[in-house]
């Protein structure tokens, strides 16, 4: 059983929309090095007057695994120490968004068209003229103030241990956002910005250095074969259900029998069963079962034959964090 709480990122993204079995694992960290170097001092890093340093700390401190700190910060003796410098900038960009609507000789709206200009600038194109002439077709026009503001945060993250340089981590994160109104002078916090970039650098960070939870989804075939009973589709459909509602180990029970009761030869029942028993973490399970699978003639074969290899995968990079997360100091 694993104890992981999940931290949710796409890994994969198979075939579109639809029904989805969420699986949730380990991935080792690009930085092997610091499974052997968990006692780390952080150090102020230059220019920081944003309050970075205290949160990379905040989140090294708070990193755990089964209710166990992955890593312990320390003032004397450190494995490994961290450094870094940090900067960072403001753009604002104030731009008006000018909606011209058209109507008819009788009054009914024809179309809206949408033109985007500075705010200094009157760059509204329509005619006026023919408007007063004729008094129909009459144009209407709404213009909205936008304000779109970023911050840009720069600099770097230096791991050494004694002499050596274990990793440079360059940060290049920026954050947006855009506000617009009719009415009103558009407003944006910088605070918030600048709190959500530092999140962005600290989280990218540490994901290099530590192993990384991971959620991936894989979709199902959510629709019975043809060739199924009436009992066969309820049972499929039953299963189905209890995919939706995250209950994953009463569907891998579910489509056990399926594919006993449909005599091994439902590309449907196999493949659906195959990611179950991945979901559950029964990687060399469900590679058997997804093996089966392609065996089946079906339009959805391929399905089968890229499930056959990520599970390979996921199992390798799973027993790799493990054994990282085990490796004492």
């Amino acid at each position: 059983m694993k104890k992981i709480s999940i931290i949710v990122v796409i890994l994969f993204s198979f075939y579109g929309c639809g029904t989805k079995v969420k699986v949730n694992t380990l991935m080792p960290s690009e930085v092997s090095a610091m499974s052997s170097h968990k006692k780390i001092k952080v150090n102020n890093f230059i220019g920081d007057n944003i309050g970075f340093t205290n949160r990379l700390k905040a989140s090294l401190i708070n990193l755990k695994y089964d209710n166990l700190p992955y890593f312990e910060l320390t003032y004397t003796n450190p494995n490994a120490t961290i450094n870094g410098q940090i900067d960072y900038g403001v753009m604002n960009n104030l731009y008006e968004n000018v909606y011209i609507v058209h109507y008819d000789k009788d009054g009914k709206k024809t179309g809206e068209k949408k033109y985007q200009s500075s705010a200094t600038k009157k760059d509204y194109n329509f005619n006026k003229k023919d408007n007063k002439k004729k008094n129909f077709p009459r144009d209407e026009v709404n213009v909205e103030l936008c304000l779109e503001k970023s911050v840009h945060l720069g600099g770097n993250i230096e791991v050494t241990a004694g002499n050596k340089i274990l990793y440079v981590y360059p940060i290049d994160n920026v954050a947006t956002q855009t506000d617009c109104s009719f009415y009103i002078y558009p407003y944006i916090d910088d605070t918030l910005l600048v709190s959500e970039v530092q999140n962005s650098a600290i989280n990218d960070f540490v994901g290099k250095i530590a192993p990384k939870k991971i959620t991936y989804e894989i979709k199902i075939i959510d629709k019975p074969e043809d060739g199924y009973t009436k009992d066969q589709k309820e049972m499929f459909l039953a299963g189905i259900v209890l995919i939706k509602e995250g209950r994953y180990l009463e569907a891998e029970a579910l489509f056990e029998r399926l594919v006993a009761i449909t005599n091994g030869y439902s590309f449907a029942a196999f493949y659906d069963y195959g990611t179950v028993l991945e979901a559950n973490g029964k990687y060399d399970k469900a590679k058997t079962t997804y093996e089966k699978a392609s065996k089946i003639p079906s339009k959805n074969s391929a399905m089968a034959l890229e499930s056959i290899y990520r599970v390979s995968d996921t199992k390798f990079f799973e027993n790799s964090a493990i054994k990282e997360l085990k490796n004492k100091h």
